[in-house]
């Protein structure tokens, strides 16, 4: 059942897509139209939608009509997926579970070793401080070197 904002939503939407529609009028739609009303907000959304870019509509009233709009409307609908895909290397078998390539996968243990080899292939860059650390300084051999020099004026 759709409440209010999702109505003004759904009106403001065809609107958007339809300008010379009056989202207030397709609100009033919605609401006088015990049919739109207690429909789902996604199939509801989806019908004003495919009606108001049809250019053969000429008001969102249409929607009330029977149309190609209410079969793109499934939500209470379950949906079963059967698409299967072959592998791009072996179309004889399924992508997901080509036998083919996990024969031709490299083994785990011997993954690692080469995962090490190119490891200690790439050759290490210096670390850079982006703050390096000051000068460590002998506070008493400075404070030291002050006084002598005031001494000495």
């Amino acid at each position: 059942m759709i409440d209010k904002a999702d109505a003004e939503r759904i009106a403001q939407a065809v609107h958007d897509l339809r300008p010379e529609w009056p989202a207030q009028s397709v609100l009033t739609l919605i609401g006088n139209s015990d049919d739109l009303r207690t429909r789902a907000y996604r199939d509801l959304a989806v019908a004003l939608t495919y009606v108001a870019c049809d250019p053969a509509s000429l008001t969102p009233g249409r929607v009330r009509e029977a149309g190609p709009w209410w079969a793109h409307t499934n939500a209470q609908k379950a949906t079963v997926s059967a698409i299967s895909l072959s592998c791009p290397d072996h179309p004889s078998q399924k992508a997901a579970w080509c036998q083919e390539c996990e024969d031709e996968a490299v083994p785990s243990d011997r993954a690692r070793e080469l995962a090490a080899a190119v490891k200690a292939a790439i050759p290490r860059r210096p670390t850079i401080h982006k703050h390096p650390e000051p000068p460590v300084t002998d506070v008493r051999a400075a404070r030291e070197a002050i006084d002598a020099e005031e001494a000495h004026q």
